[in-house]
């Protein structure tokens, strides 16, 4: 059985002992994560006017209330679009289709904010990755965010070095939530944008 929640901040001890489970599993399922990225969870909750955008934290827990995984959904409510910052399941979740369960209550929150689409990065699976095992892996998470109806935004330089020798590179992908058509070029430039420089 397990139970979905939305934690707002950190204030109560009820909502800082998921929250620090949520650092946790992204601290054991991202290596590249840095100190301050986990550090800034919380901040970004508490904090919309400074990040300009609104945090979203979802989790599912157990009856233990252990954290089986997680999503932050960004939304940028000037561009009345969401974004997908993270989601992970937990190391042994032990449930098979918590990945699906969580981006369909991802989409179920950005259709409830209003959100004319969902957007979030996707590693490229093309053959600039030399790694046979790390392609394989980006392909598979590329045909589960297929079967949502999830495509890469292409022709742009989105997913281009941001440094020389850069390899951990991303394609931008929208989700129309099964009721939008993808916006038009001068809107995504909009959006590209406030990606870049509010997320980064």
């Amino acid at each position: 059985m397990f139970r979905i929640r939305r934690i707002y901040d950190d204030v109560s001890a009820a909502d800082r002992a998921p929250l620090a489970q949520v650092q946790a599993i992204i601290a054991d399922r991202f290596p590249t994560a840095r100190p301050r990225d986990l550090l800034k969870v919380p901040r970004q909750l508490k904090d919309p006017l400074r990040y300009r955008y609104r945090s979203i934290l979802l989790t599912v827990e157990n009856a233990a209330g252990k954290v089986r995984g997680f999503a932050m959904l960004l939304h940028f409510t000037d561009l009345n679009i969401a974004f997908l910052e993270l989601i992970s399941t937990a190391a042994g979740s032990g449930s098979r289709g918590m990945g699906s369960m969580l981006y369909q209550l991802v989409r179920e929150e950005a259709l409830s904010l209003g959100a004319t689409g969902l957007f979030l990065e996707c590693s490229i699976d093309d053959e600039r990755v030399t790694d046979a095992q790390l392609r394989k892996q980006n392909v598979q998470r590329m045909r589960f965010y297929e079967r949502f109806g999830v495509r890469p935004i292409l022709n742009n330089a989105y997913d281009s070095p941001v440094h020389p020798g850069d390899t951990d590179l991303y394609f931008l992908m929208y989700d129309g939530l099964g009721r939008y058509t993808l916006p038009r070029r001068r809107f995504l430039r909009r959006v590209v944008a406030a990606i870049l420089l509010r997320k980064y």
